[in-house]
């Protein structure tokens, strides 16, 4: 009889240690989605800030390109006017 008792207290015991062993399951997977779920937020927002970059880049080149054309016809404009 002690055994039968002894022996329903472990199984009890263990019950509840596989409980508390698939909570903590349960609560680390939440964690790890959690984290996916920032990662993907960190993510599309790094793309979009080097998406702008990106334009600014265009944008400063494209302005260094007008102010070699404006150098350029000065330079061509100095060499029209200036003495032959």
């Amino acid at each position: 009889m002690f055994g039968t008792v002894v022996g329903w207290i472990f199984v009890g015991q263990i019950a509840t240690a596989s409980d508390d062993s698939s909570e903590v399951t349960v609560q680390k997977l939440d964690a790890v989605d959690d984290t996916i779920d920032l990662a993907e937020v960190v993510l599309v927002s790094t793309v979009n800030a080097v998406d702008a970059l990106a334009g600014r880049v265009t944008a400063v080149a494209g302005s260094f390109e007008t102010g070699v054309a404006a150098i350029d016809d000065i330079a061509a404009l100095a060499d029209t006017l200036g003495p032959h």
